[in-house]
């Protein structure tokens, strides 16, 4: 008798974006919104490789990957690191876990993920796009001492709403600090 394994497949599920108004207000100190070109490239984060041995069927490997894409900053809107020229590296996360994809290497069973993906108020066109990103530092590595992960995308049409949102929280910030001091 031999084991079969259980299909599965990726479920998107795109959602609407909340307001501009509400991502700027979740933003913390240490994030960065940048113009971004790209992805340039993509590199391999990490690979794992499960051995034909360890297999449901004992028939093939299987491999897992992760993987970081690197953009370049085009411009700046809100950052204290990032300069105008500089590359970084973002991982994404895979649609399957290392943990689900040994479970399916090992038992043939895999659940089909239902991934939430943000759809941005403004729409991305190109390989230019303002990037939310925040440095992962969890994910530091010799070959990638700084990665980050984008946690929003909107296209370059929602620039001018975004500043007036930044500076707009800035004043109130500043305004609450002037408070505190009387």
């Amino acid at each position: 008798m031999t084991k079969e394994a259980q299909v599965s497949s990726v479920s998107y599920n795109f959602q609407q974006a909340e307001p501009l108004s509400e991502t700027i207000g979740r933003m913390s100190a240490n994030d960065h919104i940048v113009i971004v070109k790209g992805p340039i490239s993509t590199k391999t984060f990490l690979k794992v490789v499960f051995p034909k041995e360890t297999h449901f069927q004992k028939t093939e490997e299987t491999t897992y990957e992760e993987f970081v894409f690197e953009y370049e900053v085009m411009d700046i809107i809100k950052t204290d690191s990032f300069k105008t020229g500089d590359h970084f590296w973002a991982w994404q996360k895979p649609n399957y876990d290392l943990e689900d994809t040994r479970r399916y290497h090992e038992e043939g069973f895999s659940q089909s993920p239902d991934i939430p993906v943000r759809k941005p108020n403004y729409p991305l066109e190109d390989d230019r796009h303002i990037a939310f990103a925040r440095k992962i530092d969890s994910k530091s590595t010799q070959e990638f001492p700084e990665v980050f992960s984008i946690w929003a995308e909107e296209g370059i049409g929602a620039e001018p709403e975004i500043r007036k949102l930044i500076e707009a929280k800035e004043r109130q910030i500043s305004k609450r600090w002037w408070q505190f001091w009387k």
